[in-house]
């Protein structure tokens, strides 16, 4: 083969390289400007668009790296490794596994805990996969079990064609009511009523037999290496249940305490769950389609404890653990039944700081048959459920896997009869009880407050980290209230004030009947009220304590909450306003406290999922980023990765043109009145046959897409040479500036810039003026194949000026239709799909706009001046500068 012919054939390979790269660099800024996009628009962000916009950019952002390094011999092959760190971060907020998994592993039905980590939550749920890894990571004890995986509750509903019903039915819900609830979930009568068609239907259906058999392989198994008196819990664990700001706490159900025989009617009971009204309402409000939450589960030895409960850990501020414990099993803790004792532990001092002794009249236990109520003693409802020994070894425990998972983390434990301790369940603690007011001065917040003539403390306002300042309304003195205090004491479990009418919900007639607005008055805080998250203004709970899971909830939607409060005999239709900061529930309406109420509630858990991730993926660190190794060590999130991509591809091209043209491969030297020095590389059909060897006057040019260009460019109103009214002085500011800011110095001033054409193709890469454009086209007949693709960084003058043109050109692109992403002074338009005549058209405006630009940086001095060259613009005055 010819020298000559293998050089074009070399060159058209490692353009595809730079193309790719391009595609990828244009497909992320798209997806991750839709995000911020939905961030900015959307009250209710749906989880399942974030993760497929996500993956995309993770996706197009892998593949970008995998190119640059095709093209530059594997020079930056360190990118993989700082990929991976931000890729982990991003999967572990979205509840997803982090690493890369054996599909043999993933594809099981049933999956033994040795075998899982945190890698697995997509395979078996992230509450499963956290606990595997603490146990097969951390040596903590977890009880041994095996998981139900994603795969199997697929293959279960398949079978027994469960998709299409369950939509059809959940259709039917959302056609009915008065639009109180979320995402069509509007009637709570007709949510019930399907809610007991969907778990009726669920339950009453078999599990395939593949299904069936592994389950009963696995317990084989674990009763081998079990004692011979085997009971198990069986826990649910679905997709996307824990992620760092969404916990689904006790929207699920666990069946606890059952023969081996009974393991499969316990998972369906599990799965059935999944589409109770509460778990319904809370998905739907937190932005998953409900029919496509997945629900996997642990199957687990059953601990029969003398004590259990849960355990808060902190890693921030005042580094502290709280425990909630009770006698025997956790159920009435999480429930909201019971008060627990609390402890807290310091962990700088490493002791027991307080301790506070709850109402434990009964508890649940073990029996033959599941589980029984048992009433306490009343010398043990006096004392601690725990001694400090066993409390400070719990606590110990709760601080090194805070530390190990550098994470606030929500933990469910049990101590059995030999005093050995358990962990039962692990998640992140997505919003952050406190007992006190020094408790969140202490960790989470910054409090303004002062003190009534009574002494006790009242809160003017607070600043929560990261976040802004909120004012509670609440520097009113308690003298300057008159109204009655009719229930007073208990836990915040969720702060603020609200004004409504009470009204009692311990049963579901009741529940069914609570009017939108209403506070909400029970006797125990029951996970199960989570389905009035929508149309509560606030609850008030006789019973519970601030880490059950309705106090979860509360939190997590911005509902004020006051659990343990004792007799609250309030009649329903009264008038009340519940201050949970100050647990107070006054008579009437305190317009001070009412009016206090923010009308513009804290964000939605998905909305605080979606602004977590675009930390990590959106915030740009590198404005102008060197190509170097040690630069691309420095990236700290995934818009840093393809800006150095981006900026390096480009860089690369140049040099691989530049030893291509020195090494003699054949080029062309365009010849045009534009003060451009252009090398062509055809890769066929782009020139004219016949055209002069050296330099081809541009008439020669068969490019569609070029002549397009080039049409634009050298519109009769664009003026490329000669004087232009420019002040002397901010010329040479700006020549400065130019030279000295090498991290926007992507060629030399006078460096030969290249085309790379075909007859339906071009990739042109210029310096014009002291900016970079480039501009990858393809223009065919076939409408759905053509595209655009431009990008334009860079200037002469300072950041500001810079800035301001680029918010010109996306101003001018919009209207051409083009869709843009800005950042800074660089700005990335994409417009695809059109036919061949529109899309010349839009490369032709193109042109023009690169010669209307050039060196108008010099003249954004006000943004004034973007609005006044926009008119210029749309006018056709292209020599308004």
């Amino acid at each position: 083969m010819d020298a000559n012919v293998t050089a074009q054939c070399e060159l058209q390979a490692e353009i595809k390289k730079f193309s790719d790269i391009i595609d990828s660099n244009n497909t992320a800024l798209g997806a991750i400007a839709q995000l911020q996009q939905h961030l900015h628009e959307h009250g209710r962000i749906e989880v399942p668009f974030m993760v497929r916009k996500t993956t995309c950019i993770l996706v197009e952002t892998f593949k970008m790296i995998k190119r640059i390094n095709e093209l530059c011999g594997n020079r930056y092959s360190n990118l993989f490794d700082v990929y991976e760190d931000i890729a982990s971060a991003i999967k572990t907020k979205l509840g997803e596994g982090p690493g890369h998994r054996d599909r043999k592993t993933v594809e099981k039905l049933v999956i033994p805990f040795s075998d899982i980590d945190g890698s697995h939550a997509d395979a078996v749920g992230g509450k499963i996969s956290f606990l595997c890894d603490i146990r097969n990571r951390t040596g903590v004890p977890v009880p041994d079990g095996f998981a139900i995986t994603e795969g199997a509750y697929r293959l279960f509903v398949e079978r027994n064609s469960l998709g299409e019903r369950i939509r059809s039915m959940i259709a039917a819900d959302r056609q009915s009511g008065d639009g109180a609830l979320p995402a069509g979930l509007t009637d709570i009568e007709a949510l019930y009523r399907a809610s007991s068609e969907i778990q009726q239907m669920i339950i009453s259906s078999s599990l395939p037999d593949e299904l069936n058999k592994a389950i009963r392989d696995a317990v084989k198994v674990l009763k081998a290496h079990s004692p011979p008196d085997l009971r198990l819990a069986v826990r649910s664990s679905a997709l996307f249940e824990s992620n760092s700001f969404t916990s689904f706490a006790g929207q699920y159900r666990s069946v606890l305490n059952i023969p081996e025989d009974e393991v499969n009617s316990a998972y369906l009971r599990v799965v059935a769950s999944k589409f109770t009204p509460e778990a319904m309402v809370y998905a739907s409000a937190h932005g998953y389609e409900i029919a496509d939450l997945s629900m996997c589960a642990g199957v687990q030895r059953m601990i029969d404890a003398r004590s259990s409960g849960i355990m808060y850990t902190y890693t921030e501020g005042w580094p502290m653990v709280m425990i909630q414990s009770v006698y025997g099993l956790g159920l009435y803790i999480v429930n909201g039944s019971l008060v627990p004792d609390t402890y807290v532990y310091d962990c700088t001092s490493h002791r027991i700081s307080s301790v506070t002794t709850g109402e434990k009249s009964v508890m649940l236990t073990c029996d033959r048959y599941g589980t029984k109520e048992e009433r306490v003693g009343e010398h043990d409802r006096a004392r601690p459920s725990l001694d400090n020994d066993q409390a400070v070894l719990l606590a110990s425990i709760g601080e090194r896997l805070g530390k190990r998972y550098k994470s606030s983390l929500d933990i469910e434990w049990a101590i059995d009869s030999r005093s050995n301790i358990h962990i039962l369940q692990c998640r992140y603690l997505p919003s952050a009880p406190c007992r006190d007011a020094r408790d969140r001065e202490g960790y989470d917040f910054d409090i303004e407050w002062a003190v009534d003539e009574n002494g006790e403390p009242y809160v003017l306002e607070y600043v929560q980290k990261n976040r802004k300042r909120f004012s509670l309304g609440m520097a009113i003195p308690q003298r300057q209230i008159p109204n009655r205090i009719i229930v007073g004491g208990g836990a915040t479990a969720s702060p603020g004030a609200i004004a409504g009418k009470a009204f009692h919900v311990d049963s579901d007639l009741e529940i069914m009947r609570f009017p939108a607005g209403a506070i909400a008055i029970a006797k125990t805080a029951n996970p199960r009220l989570a389905v009035l998250l929508k149309k509560a203004a606030g609850i008030v709970s006789e019973k519970g304590d601030i880490a059950g899971h309705l106090a979860t909830v509360a939190r997590e939607t911005d509902i004020p909450a006051l659990f343990g409060t004792g007799n609250a005999d309030i009649p329903d239709g009264t008038d009340i306003t519940l201050d949970a900061t100050h647990k107070k529930v006054y008579e009437g309406t305190v317009r001070e406290l009412a009016s206090s109420r923010r009308d513009d509630r804290k964000m939605s858990p998905s909305g605080l999922l979606l602004q977590s991730l675009l930390q990590d993926i959106a915030v740009l660190n590198m404005p102008s980023p060197l190509n170097s190794n040690a630069q691309a060590l420095k990236c700290r999130t995934i818009h840093d990765i393809v800006r150095f991509v981006h900026q390096t591809a480009i860089e690369e091209m140049f040099k691989i043109c530049d030893t291509r043209v020195s090494k003699g491969c054949r080029t062309r030297i365009i010849v045009s009145p534009i003060p451009i020095e252009l090398i062509a590389f055809d890769l066929g059909d782009g020139i004219a046959e016949g055209a002069p060897e050296g330099n081809v006057p541009i008439g020669y040019i068969e490019s569609i897409p070029m002549k397009a260009l080039w049409s634009g460019m050298m519109h009769k109103g664009i003026k490329w040479s000669g004087e232009r009214g420019i002040n002397v002085s901010g010329l040479i500011s700006a020549m400065t500036n130019y030279m000295v800011d090498e991290g926007i110095s992507v060629r030399g001033l006078g460096a030969p810039s290249y085309v790379f054409i075909s007859r339906n193709y071009l990739n042109f890469n210029s310096r014009v003026g002291y900016h970079f454009a480039t501009v990858d086209a393809l223009v065919t007949e076939e409408s759905e194949s053509n595209y655009v693709n431009f990008r334009f960084s860079g200037g002469a003058n300072a950041l500001d000026r810079r800035s301001r043109r680029a918010t010109l050109i996306e101003k001018i692109l919009g209207d051409a239709g083009f869709t843009s992403t800005r950042t800074m002074d660089t700005i990335d338009s994409r417009i695809q799909n059109l036919g061949e005549e529109e899309m010349k058209l839009k490369i032709e405006c193109l042109g023009r706009l690169l010669g209307f630009v050039n060196r108008l940086d010099i003249a954004m001095v006000t943004d004034n001046d973007i609005e006044r060259y926009y008119t210029a613009f749309r006018e056709q005055r292209y020599g308004v500068l």
